[in-house]
């Protein structure tokens, strides 16, 4: 029989392996990842020693990285690195002293979805609002706004946490033009999602490359070879988490000069 070691760590330091049953509900999500399609959020959760969470703690950087290893005898290594990790919480998972330094702790982490899913603005975006005074015109300073352009001005409001815009597949012609679309201040994220939806398409985030990029949910998916080494996880559930953010910002509605005028009265010459 083929034997193996498996060593699962967090920015190097050691996770716990869970021992015994597996029917706690830290024991059944200790060391799992999940990392869904779309704009849901991925989460992993790990076990660790009180001493390794303070020392992570105390780094204070902003992303961690969760490393798989199997180590078989006389073959290579074979790593699988999870970045992009943010730290979301760590607690305790049984009574005992305060200051012991080997006591178990379950932490969870989600990946760089979840500060763009809280923190990301829209700012004032409008894309072809249809004129009062002529139904089939669009008012001047909002108009031929293609769905290529409407998408890559959401995605570059996130772009410090995305990267660059990827493009939309190959495949994905959409037509006509995004009509009566208007964001003041509204979650980047779930706006990019509305409009994504709209030509059959959404994100997918890559763990291992920590990049984004955008599908088209018509195209074929093919499955992983029968030797590739792959994870697998139960999805866990979990409790809805409270955050209040740190600061407000309010977005007062917006009144185009232009409303109810006639056609040819723009704000911008002969009014």
């Amino acid at each position: 029989m083929t034997s193996f070691t498996t060593l699962l760590t967090l920015d190097n330091l050691p996770i716990v392996l869970p021992e015994g049953s597996q029917n706690s509900s830290f024991a059944a999500k200790a060391n799992t990842y999940w990392c869904p399609l779309g704009k849901a959020v991925g989460k992993a959760f790990v076990l660790m020693r009180k001493q390794d969470v303070d020392t992570i703690a105390a780094a204070s950087q902003s992303f961690h990285t969760l490393k798989f290893v199997t180590r078989q005898a006389s073959q290579a290594d074979q790593t699988l690195s999870l970045s992009g990790l943010v730290w979301v919480n760590a607690q305790r998972v049984h009574a005992g002293d305060t200051n012991d330094d080997n006591a178990l702790y379950l932490v969870e982490l989600a990946d760089r979805r979840t500060l763009v899913q809280q923190f990301s603005d829209t700012g004032k975006l409008a894309f072809n609002l249809r004129s009062f005074a002529q139904a089939d015109d669009y008012l001047t300073e909002t108009e031929n706004v293609s769905w290529l352009s409407a998408i890559t001005q959401i995605w570059n409001t996130m772009s410090f946490i995305l990267g660059t815009f990827p493009g939309l597949p190959g495949t994905v012609t959409p037509n006509g033009l995004p009509e009566n679309i208007h964001f003041s201040g509204k979650n980047s994220w779930n706006a990019l999602h509305h409009l994504l939806e709209k030509i059959n398409c959404t994100t997918a985030y890559d763990p291992v490359q920590d990049s984004f990029s955008i599908i088209s949910l018509a195209a074929s998916q093919s499955n992983l070879p029968a030797d590739d080494p792959h994870l697998f996880d139960t999805m866990p559930v979990e409790h809805a988490a409270s955050s209040i953010p740190e600061t407000v910002r309010v977005y007062f509605h917006t009144h185009y000069r232009n409303y109810g005028q006639e056609r040819d009265t723009q704000p911008d010459d002969n009014w």
